[in-house]
């Protein structure tokens, strides 16, 4: 394997996926929005977030099932170097679509194996109330823990649980036994989705936060095309609501200490076809 040494590297092949990304969802007619991160580099940096390792990416969950649907067909994007990994399959932990380049490996900081990949975030309707919200984020980030428990190697968990190894143990064979993908099916079952609320729209699979995460209706009523790098992509209209509620200040970067990426170690593993 040849190593990918630098973060640079690293965005422009997730660059290359987002570009095969915009074509798909253009040729069948899928509205789509960059977020969090990649939203704030393509307002304030008009591409990468110099020190960002990651891409992100939010589809309203009509067009998300909608692509969902699409992807079951044809995990490739029309395109034999990228694969799509969707919630429910087989030992994958996460309750939202990823897209990887299949010629690349990757390692994150807790060692899951994956891919170079985007982030492709479902966003639902949230609970009218600030309770109900903080309700269903307590169990959407338990079931989070216990996808991601149940995809650790022993090691690992071992030194984040140091505390009744026994115990932890116990635990982590049971998990393992049971798979992340249940627990992500909990998670996408869809009845934690909307509890009737018609005003906000967030990450309800994966939350942050229940509060930043929790934007307008009326941001994502219309798209404006921005630069992102060498190409142009939807970003929705209401994006300084959207920054200012997930980052304040956000036209002034943080101090250096504060400049993290995921850190990941990443390998070329054939030939870029």
């Amino acid at each position: 394997m040849k190593e990918i040494k630098s973060v640079r590297e690293i965005q422009l092949l997730e660059l290359e996926i987002l570009k095969q990304f915009k074509q798909f969802c253009e040729k069948n007619q899928i509205k789509y929005y960059l977020l969090a991160g990649t939203l704030l580099g393509a307002v304030r940096h008009q591409g990468f977030i110099p020190w960002d390792d990651d891409i992100d990416v939010a589809v309203l969950r009509e067009d998300y099932d909608k692509l969902l649907r699409l992807l079951k067909k044809d995990r490739s994007l029309g395109s034999k170097k990228f694969y799509v990994h969707i919630p429910g399959d087989k030992g994958y932990r996460w309750p939202f679509i990823k897209i990887v380049n299949k010629n690349t490996v990757a390692y994150e900081e807790d060692h899951y194996k994956t891919e170079i990949w985007i982030d492709v975030f479902p966003m639902d309707f949230l609970a009218n109330t600030k309770e109900e919200r903080q309700k269903i984020y307590k169990k959407i980030v338990k079931y989070n823990y216990f996808a991601h428990l149940a995809s650790y190697d022993w090691n690992f968990c071992r030194f984040i649980c140091p505390k009744k190894l026994a115990l932890q143990y116990v635990r982590w064979k049971l998990l393992h036994f049971i798979g992340a993908e249940f627990f992500v099916k909990r998670i996408s079952e869809g009845k934690f989705f909307g509890k009737q609320g018609k005003d906000y729209v967030g990450c309800v699979v994966y939350p942050i936060d229940p509060e930043k995460d929790k934007y307008s209706i009326e941001a994502f009523k219309k798209s404006i095309e921005v630069k992102f790098e060498d190409e142009t992509f939807p970003i929705p209209s209401g994006f300084d609501e959207m920054l200012t509620n997930f980052y304040g200040d956000y036209m002034t970067p943080p101090p250096e200490k504060d400049r993290n990426g995921h850190k990941i170690r990443a390998y070329y593993i054939s030939d870029r076809t």
